[in-house]
């Protein structure tokens, strides 16, 4: 389904960003309430990646890994990625009488227009932001702009 939305449904004479999402620590919450707080979860989450991004751009990669679309250049992702990344982490997650704080982590992609980037490759550097943002702390979006903090003055380049 991922690799058909990609081929028709962007727009590849403009800019678009890809991103991979994942739950920061989610096998927690699956571990203390049970797979069926895992669910709620996801279900609520579903609901604030549809606010953001719409129906047509979220989709499930894995448990608690999501891939994401951008219709836009990296400047406006960044910012639609952060704002969906600082309502997960203020969203009061609930199931049954439980309160679940929940982050996310992100990895982004800019891809330019007329730019016939593989689709794998998209990913392979997707994942490789994704991993840079759980180790960079967590809760935190990471792009080809991004400066890591806790890797002395390296910056990432596209």
């Amino acid at each position: 389904m991922l690799k058909s939305h990609f081929h028709n449904h962007i727009d590849f004479s403009n800019p678009y960003c890809f991103a991979l999402a994942d739950l920061d620590f989610f096998k927690k919450v699956n571990d203390k309430y049970g797979h069926d707080a895992g669910d709620a979860v996801l279900v609520q989450l579903t609901q604030l990646f549809k606010k953001h991004l719409g129906d047509e751009h979220v989709y499930r990669f894995g448990g608690e890994e999501f891939t994401l679309v951008v219709n836009d250049d990296i400047e406006v992702a960044i910012i639609t990625m952060d704002k969906l990344r600082t309502d997960i982490q203020n969203h009061q997650f609930t199931y049954m009488q439980s309160t679940l704080n929940i982050t996310i982590s992100i990895g982004l992609v800019g891809i330019d227009a007329h730019e016939h980037t593989h689709l794998s490759e998209i990913l392979r550097l997707a994942d490789n932001y994704l991993y840079l943002a759980k180790n960079n702390g967590r809760n935190c979006v990471v792009n080809g702009l991004t400066k890591i903090s806790n890797k002395g003055k390296e910056t990432l380049t596209k």
